[in-house]
């Protein structure tokens, strides 16, 4: 995969996450709407059924309290399909006695003929008729007909008596105060009530104000003292409000919910989950493409690292080829010096091949990320002693010198002998490598104890490192640039491959460097008591 291929599947990415963000934001906010119009929906249902109660509550307190003192026998009427109320004498027109069928009709809401049998018996038993007069006085459409005019006068009279009261009541409203037509225990509980039949269970409080705006009663509650109404959470309801009367002159209750959520509360109740699933999924893709960047570098470098490894093998190995044709010469293997010559270069080469195949060894370790480590007490100044006699000798073959210095006194670690000594290794090679080609070699290893760790210090006076260098060096594959020098090989793997045998030794490395000066590289390990 290209890296173009990976920078567009990025913008892809990030440009889904916005428009899942966006859309998200959205989605939320028609959530909230929906809820907030249902509940303002319910609400309004269940406060326009607590003003038609305290209507007609106050309608039947003032019919009661009228019609007992005007009419003694109002009781009884209201119980009239049961039994019919006594005769009660009255005087009604001659033009609201005329009758017909239609009148009737539009009283009762059936015809006389069809005037239920149990009535027409109520009548005549409170007239002194018995049933069997009833059944031929029934038959008699003259006698139905005095019965209907009967029935109907007694109605026309009842219908006065309410149309008086109703309008008494009407005017004595119109002198009652808010508080006077409403009894505010009545309306906490009638207010809870049509609440909890429209499924809305939420507390409430409510402020109960007259017609002329002014306050009558505030319902609150201790834990909501400091609630606020505003247009979110407050519902407004007029009352006793006729049809054509304006608003600003009626009684009004406003009931505030302080548990109502707000929309910030509900993009908080949303968001927090949603954020929290996008933010996951937002670093498991954002993780992916890092895994999938670096496998793609690890890919090219693996593939430039077989290409120049290629390379570097066809030298030794053309060498080696080259001179064992030349040993088969008689001429050749007749000459003492040229022959060791000949046994110079192949055994040279050889060192060279066995150190590509190490390479090779570390870099299948690093693609596997593992190491089988033997563990074993070992002593450090052992190990030091046989990696500085070789080094000794190459640095005296250059002109320089090996200075040893094994201070420390606690000497025993915990380590695998063959990978220390390899750690190292590597380290004496890289100052061979990088040393100054006009200046002696002079080559340093110390021990000393720190604490209860043992230091090994290995120091060189070549061409050093770069401070922006330093802690990128114990990389995979990063190499130091060093300007036109192009005499230098290497893959980048020997001081990664150090780093990484002591962090699984329990130990660490670090570097300390000037250009121009030297390097040195700094190894700590713990240190143990030696078993006796």
């Amino acid at each position: 995969m290209k890296n173009r291929i990976i920078g567009i599947l990025v913008v892809l990415l990030m440009t889904a996450f916005v428009l899942l963000f966006v859309v998200q934001v959205l989605y939320i906010r028609k959530v909230y709407e929906a809820k907030d119009e249902q509940f303002n929906r319910l609400a309004k249902v269940a406060l326009s059924r607590v003003s038609a109660k305290l209507e007609l509550d106050e309608m039947r307190v003032c019919l009661y309290e009228n019609l007992m003192s005007d009419s003694t026998d109002f009781a009884s009427t209201l119980e009239a399909p049961t039994g019919l109320p006594q005769s009660h004498p009255h005087n009604i027109s001659a033009s609201r006695r005329i009758f017909n069928e239609d009148i009737f009709a539009g009283v009762w809401g059936h015809s006389a003929d069809s005037l239920p049998v149990e009535w027409l018996v109520a009548s005549q038993k409170a007239k002194g008729n018995t049933p069997s007069q009833l059944g031929t006085t029934h038959k008699s459409t003259n006698t139905a007909t005095r019965l209907q005019m009967s029935q109907l006068g007694r109605y026309l009279h009842k219908r006065e008596l309410l149309n008086e009261v109703i309008l008494r009541t009407l005017i004595e409203s119109e002198f009652k105060s808010t508080k006077q037509r409403i009894k505010v225990n009545r309306l906490t509980e009638t207010i809870r009530y049509e609440l909890d039949e429209v499924g809305l269970k939420t507390a409430f409080l409510y402020k109960l104000y007259n017609a002329k705006g002014g306050l009558e009663y505030f319902e609150t509650l201790p834990q909501y003292k400091n609630v606020k109404p505003d247009k979110n959470n407050t519902i407004r309801q007029y009352l006793f409000l006729c049809e054509n009367d304006s608003p600003s002159e009626a009684a009004y209750v406003d009931v505030i919910f302080p548990e109502k959520q707000t929309y910030e509360e509900t993009v908080c109740g949303f968001a927090i989950p949603v954020g929290i699933s996008a933010l996951v999924l937002l670093v498991l893709t954002t993780w992916t493409v890092y895994i999938l960047y670096k496998k793609q570098v690890f890919a090219q470098t693996k593939t430039d690292f077989i290409n120049n490894m290629t390379h570097e093998l066809k030298t030794p190995v053309s060498s080696i080829s080259l001179a064992s044709q030349m040993m088969r010469d008689e001429a050749i293997t007749s000459n003492p010096q040229t022959m060791s010559r000949l046994l110079g270069v192949i055994s040279s080469e050889t060192q060279r091949l066995s150190m590509l195949i190490e390479k090779v060894l570390q870099f299948s370790l690093f693609e596997d990320k593992r190491i089988k480590l033997k563990m074993q007490e070992v002593d450090a100044n052992d190990i030091i002693l046989g990696v500085a006699e070789v080094y000794s000798f190459k640095a005296q073959q250059t002109g320089g010198n090996l200075d040893l210095d094994l201070e420390a006194e606690d000497t025993w670690i915990l380590a695998d002998e063959m990978h220390l000594t390899n750690a190292i290794f590597n380290l004496l090679e890289n100052a061979v490598k990088y040393r100054q080609p006009d200046r002696k070699l002079m080559l340093a290893i110390h021990s000393r104890n720190v604490g209860k760790k043992i230091e090994i210090v290995v120091q060189d006076n070549g061409i050093g490192i770069p401070p922006e260098s330093q802690n990128k060096i114990f990389k995979r594959f990063y190499r130091v640039h060093t300007g036109n020098r192009h005499d230098v090989k290497g893959f980048g793997l020997g001081l990664a491959y150090v780093h990484m045998v002591l962090q699984e030794m329990g130990g660490s490395i670090r570097a300390e460097s000037k250009v121009g000066e030297g390097t040195k590289m700094i190894i700590t390990l713990p240190n143990i008591k030696q078993n006796t």
